[in-house]
This record gives structure tokens, sequence and C-alpha cells, in this order.
């Protein structure tokens, strides 16, 4: 086996940090990650393109809408499948599943 290092602990598999020096992690990368969180605030503040501004869009239209608006926008896009998004309950409301 490995000689003991003074303190009775063998030199091969001993753990633990040696005193006081700074020691980087294993994981670290040297990566500037305020920079980097920068970067993603700055793209977040980005105008967004094609369906996530429209998808921002209707959940814009959808947070202030009225019950009976929010009502046909559900009804109108779940029967439709995806492809009708109305906010008028009174045309929706008479309307049956598949017309």
């Amino acid at each position: 086996g490995a000689p003991p290092l003074p303190g009775g602990t063998p030199a091969a598999g001993g753990g633990g940090q040696s005193g006081g020096a700074a020691v980087k992690g294993p994981y670290a990368s040297g990566r500037d990650w305020s920079k980097i969180e920068k970067t993603l605030a700055a793209e977040a503040e980005e105008k967004k393109e094609g369906e996530a501004a429209l998808n921002e869009m209707f959940q814009k239209i959808y947070a202030d809408a009225s019950d009976d608006v929010k009502k046909a926008m559900n009804k109108s896009f779940s029967e439709s499948g995806g492809t009708v998004l109305s906010t008028n309950w009174n045309e929706i409301a008479k309307k049956k599943e598949g017309e």
C-alpha cells in the first residue's frame, strides 16, 4: 500500500482541500457568466419576429380579453385544430364542432 502521510491518512485516495489555497472547482469553465447573462438579456429585449411575435401578440390579446373572448379563442382554436382563432363568441357559440 501507500505510505501513510502525517496524521495517519494513506497517500492514495485521499480527499479534501489542502490548506487555504484557492483551487478552482472541477467544473470551473473560465467563462464570464455576467457577460453571457447580459448578452441573453439583450437578446430577450430584441424585437421578436415571425411566430414568436405572433404568439406574444395573441397572449396579450388573451390576457386583456373578456371571458367571452377567451371562450371564443379557446373553442375556435381547439375545434379547428389550430387553424382558426376567433374572438367573436356570438359567432363561435352557435357553431358545432367540425363546421
